[in-house]
């Protein structure tokens, strides 16, 4: 009884659709009555089964309901940020703390990280951090990683590489002003930002537990400076904005790099 009220109610199910008291379901009968409370009685879950989607059309407002009430407009004035940040800048200042207060505007503005404005102009890369697409957080990179070709290694622009002496799966080592260092292998393309170096998913995990993902890709975090300038005064979140320098490395005399070797190692195994 009490199962049969706890679904009727977690699942929002309509009449004639909610479960009975005293009834066994199977899990197929309650995603079919779920379905059909829905989207109605004529579509349940053997149609999805067969067609594998439900299409209808539907209003702006449904389509974006944070943004649109009854007219279609979009908040995007935001005033009361501008006394926020003098209230903000206000007990800053008697507290004697000097805090960059620029993000209160009304609108949404653009100015430079700290990485931008502090870093020499040698570090002329900006390291960006991107999510694969088939993993879920740092979870599945112990068993998918590696049968991705391109998974561990380090996204350079073509025409970036060639100005740098840097070619297509060359072993590369990248510097942040503040003296993180990081290697991997690189892979050239067009479909990168001449100024951006890509850096994949949450790799370069060091624990015993994770036994194939083990010291395998670059990570990220291990990049990022952490300090009072990289921080948000609005809500206290850390800037994940780092610059590097890219060099060609150079491997040892008479054998290639431990790199390179499990590089042609991945390669082989996606094949």
């Amino acid at each position: 009884m009490l199962a049969s009220a706890y679904l009727n109610a977690s699942l929002g199910l309509k009449e004639p659709y909610r479960l009975e008291t005293g009834r066994k379901y199977s899990t197929g009968e309650i995603c079919d009555r779920y379905i059909r409370s829905v989207l109605g009685a004529d579509f349940g879950l053997d149609q999805l089964r067969e067609n594998g989607f439900f299409a209808f059309r539907r209003t702006a407002a449904e389509m974006f309901p944070r943004a649109l009430t009854k007219l279609p407009r979009s908040h995007i004035y935001f005033e009361f940020l501008l006394e926020a940040g003098q209230q903000f800048d206000s007990i800053a200042t008697e507290a004697g703390l000097k805090l960059d207060t620029r993000g209160f505007q009304p609108l949404t503005c653009w100015y430079p990280c700290a990485a931008q404005e502090h870093a020499a102009p040698d570090y002329d890369l900006f390291a960006v951090n991107y999510k694969l697409p088939f993993h879920s957080g740092t979870m599945t990179q112990d068993n998918l990683a590696v049968h991705h070709p391109f998974g561990y290694e380090l996204s350079l622009n073509t025409r970036t590489a060639a100005g740098k002496g840097i070619a297509d799966g060359d072993e590369i080592l990248l510097e942040t002003p503040a003296g993180a260092r990081a290697r991997g292998i690189v892979k050239v393309s067009q479909c990168v930002h001449p100024e951006v170096i890509g850096i994949a998913s949450s790799f370069g995990h060091w624990a015993q537990a994770r036994r194939a993902g083990r010291n395998r890709g670059i990570h990220f975090n291990s990049l990022v400076p952490y300090g009072l300038s990289q921080m948000d005064p609005m809500a206290g979140m850390m800037d994940a904005c780092v610059k590097v320098k890219v060099t060609k490395a150079r491997p040892g005399k008479g054998k290639a790099s431990l790199s390179r070797w499990v590089h042609n190692l991945i390669k082989r195994s996606t094949i």
